[in-house]
Order: C-alpha cells, then structure tokens, then sequence
C-alpha cells in the first residue's frame, strides 16, 4: 500500500510537471503611491526571461539566446527597479521599456479639438504634448494578475477624466506573454466613458548583442513600408506621407541601420538620425501582419515585428549619451533602438491620418508580438 502511494504521489509530481513549462516568480520591490510595486519574471522551457515590473507596465530585462546558446539582455533597462523612480534619472526621461499612454509620440501644441471642444494637454516636449505628459502611463502603478499556467501578467489601468488633459475616464488593460517559441506577446485593451484619443504602444529600447556593446548601428532592419511621415523641427509629422523611394528611409530591403544614417539628409539632420514613423502596407486592412525585422549578424539574433497597427516608430537611440546606465553598462549614443508600433503621431489633429478615437461604446484592442529567432550565417 505504501509503494502504492509512493508511485501515485510520484505519478501527480510528473504529471503537474507536464502541465506547463513556465516558471513564473513575483518579487516585492517597494511600496509607490499606496500600491505595491513587483518585479515579474517569467521563463519559458529553454530559459529564455522576460522580467517586467507594475511600475509603467515596463520591461525592465529581456534574455534571448544567440545563435551558439548563449543568453544576453537585448534591452536597455535597471535591473533595480528603484531606480525607474529615482530623483537622479526622472530629468532625462528616457521611457525605458515603459507602456506609454495615453498617447504614444507626439501631439503638436499640445492640444486637439474633439467634438467641438478644445483640449489643453500638458507641455512636456517644448510647446508639443509627447508620450502621455508629465505623469503619462509609463510613472503609474498599475494593478497586476500573474496567470502562471500561460505564462502571461496582466496589467490594467484607470486613466481618470482630464488626466493629463484628455477626455474621459479610460480603462486599460495590457497583457505579456512569453511563449515556449520565444515570442515576447503583448496585447491592449480599453474602454472609455466618453470619446476620447488614444494611442498605446511599449517603449522598449533593442540591442540584440549589447554585451559586446555593439552599437546598433551595427544592425540590420527590414521594414514593410512603402511610406513615411517627414517631420517638423520639433519631430511633430508635417502632415505629408512621402515614398520611400530614393531616400535613407528605404528599409524595403534589409541592410545596415547605419549605412546611410549620417548622410547630409534634411530629415535626418533635424531628428539627428532616425526617429520617424514609417506606414504598413496594409494600412488599411488593419490586419495582424509583419512590419520589421531586425538583426544583428555577430549573435546571430534575428527579430520579427508583427502587429496590427498602422505604423511603426523607428528611434535610433539619438538621444542617449551615457550620462545613464545599469551596473557597468551605459546607455551611449545609439547604443538601443526602438520599434514602436502604434498610430502616427499627431493624428487629433490631422484628419487624413487613421483616426484615433476612441467611443463610449467602442472596445479598444491591439497586439503587437516580437518574435526572435537565430540565423547562422549574413542576413537571411
């Protein structure tokens, strides 16, 4: 009877064992506005690690293998999440891997008209409103769930009514996902009580062989789109949709980021390399369809974009310039980009852009997934 049990308790073990290949774990970090803040890591089968924290709905680390087995961070972030709130880093406001709302990219003059109604948004770009304002989605803490048996944290929001300037009380919800195939999936929802703006997307900064410190540069990107957005000297869209063709904005086929990014290029001067938002092909479809594809050749690391949004912000990390770091690895000059995908920026106030608003009995949803894989050898 008593081998009985032994086999049939070693029986439960191996079969709970089978039942997911995750390991999920939630640590305390500290205690922020009333509410708890966490860090959450979850693994998957081949050890592949994506840790996040409720502070901004961030991704604070992300461990992907390259193409000898080998795992390395491939975004910019703090390891301590502290250091998200510290008073010595809030000046150079850099959106690490943050969810960003209300209103990803830029709004000119900081205001939109909505239903014959003007709206004054908080100034935190100059003259212009970027990234949701001063106390945007990414500097709140947002209510988590830990689904362990998918793998999944589910983060949600309430956004009250003239938050930041905007209209209407806004429910979010964001959900990540790792999968055993290595996609990193995150999914948006919102609802509002009155018609509203909204455009979310995740902020991450991606270098595929930061512990070489390889400036990216370095990397190769392919984009599916014919067309971009040229930019004002506040990098607010002009309101004109340009072709790619014969410009250093053709990714159309994949080469090296930095192969023409210091050409003498008028958009390139004024945003000091790249930092536009290029539009899918099948913008108009709204289908769930891939956009990009970076790579980085020495690691091997290959990254798909997929999305079902309308356009894709390429930053190439201009901006950073060492002053801030993690342990002793700082964030140089274009030593990450990002890849935002989301609505064109300043879409309140040009009409002919993909509308942004949100109504009342209207449900929001997005998703965005980057897949990585390895390659061996060059580009393909």
């Amino acid at each position: 009877m008593n081998q009985t049990k032994i086999l049939f308790t070693i029986f439960l073990l191996l079969f709970s064992s089978c039942l997911s290949s995750y390991n999920s774990v939630k640590e305390f970090v500290m205690e922020l506005d009333g509410k708890n803040v966490y860090r959450f890591t979850l693994q998957n089968k081949s050890g592949a690690k994506l840790i996040l924290t409720n502070y901004g709905a961030t991704i604070t680390e992300l461990w992907m293998p390259d193409k000898k087995g080998n795992f390395d961070n491939v975004v910019l972030g703090f390891t301590d999440v502290t250091k998200y709130r510290d008073t010595t880093y809030l000046n150079e406001n850099l959106y690490l891997g943050a969810t960003i709302g209300r209103y990803a990219n830029r709004i000119k003059d900081a205001n939109f008209v909505l239903d014959k109604q003007r709206y004054a948004l908080t100034k935190n770009a100059g003259l212009n409103h970027t990234h949701g304002g001063k106390k945007g989605f990414d500097k709140s803490v947002w209510d988590w769930a830990l689904d362990e048996q998918n793998n999944k944290v589910e983060f949600k929001y309430k956004s009250g009514h003239l938050e930041e300037g905007y209209p209407g009380n806004v429910d979010v919800a964001v959900h990540f996902k790792l999968t055993d195939d290595n996609q990193v999936e995150i999914e948006y929802f919102a609802s509002t009580d009155q018609r509203t703006h909204l455009n979310l997307t995740n902020h991450s900064y991606f270098n595929l062989n930061s512990s070489n410190h390889l400036s990216i540069t370095k990397h190769f990107l392919e984009l599916n789109c014919d067309r971009y957005l040229p930019v004002d000297r506040t990098l607010v869209p002009l309101g004109e949709i340009n072709e790619v063709n014969d410009t250093p904005f053709d990714f159309r086929e994949i080469k090296e980021i930095g192969a023409e990014i210091n050409l003498d290029h008028q958009q390139l001067k004024l945003a000091r390399g790249y930092d536009h938002c290029w539009v899918k092909n099948d913008v108009d479809q709204g289908t769930f369809s891939k956009i990009g594809t970076l790579i980085e050749t020495m690691s091997g690391r290959k990254m798909d974009i997929l999305t079902t949004e309308p356009s894709l912000q390429f930053y190439s990390g201009n901006f950073l310039k060492g002053n801030m770091g993690d342990q002793d690895r700082l964030f140089d000059f274009r030593s990450g980009l990002c890849l935002e995908t989301g609505h064109f920026p300043d879409s309140p106030n040009q009409s002919h852009f993909p509308s942004t608003i949100l109504n009342s009995d209207d449900r929001f949803y997005s998703k965005t997934v980057y897949q990585f894989s390895v390659i061996q050898n060059g580009v393909n």
